[in-house]
C-alpha cells in the first residue's frame, strides 16, 4: 500500500508541478501588471502547499494539499483579475 501511495504522490505531484509552473507565470505577469505586494504574496502563498505534496504522509494529507492548493489558487486569479481589468 506504500508503494502506491508513493506512486499517486509523485504523479501528483508532477502535476502539481506543472500547475507550480503555471502560478509562478501567472504570478510573473501579474507583477509586471500590478504592484500590489498584498497580491504577490498571495501569488507567492499558492507555491507553499505544492511543495507540501512531496511529504504527504498518506492519502488524506495528499487531499488536503492539493485543495488547499486549488483554494489558493482561485483566491489569486479572482484578486489579480480584478486589479489587472
Amino acid at each position: 500500500m506504500q508503494g502506491l501511495l508513493a506512486s499517486v504522490i509523485a504523479v501528483v505531484g508532477r502535476l502539481l508541478g506543472c500547475l507550480g509552473a503555471a502560478a509562478d507565470h501567472a504570478r510573473f505577469r501579474v507583477q509586471l501588471l500590478a504592484e500590489n505586494p498584498d497580491l504577490l504574496a498571495l501569488a507567492d502563498a499558492t507555491f507553499e502547499p505544492i511543495g507540501a505534496i512531496h511529504h504527504a504522509a498518506d492519502r488524506a494529507e495528499l487531499v488536503e494539499h492539493e485543495n488547499r492548493c486549488q483554494d489558493l489558487l482561485k483566491a489569486f486569479i479572482m484578486a489579480a483579475g480584478a486589479q489587472v481589468r
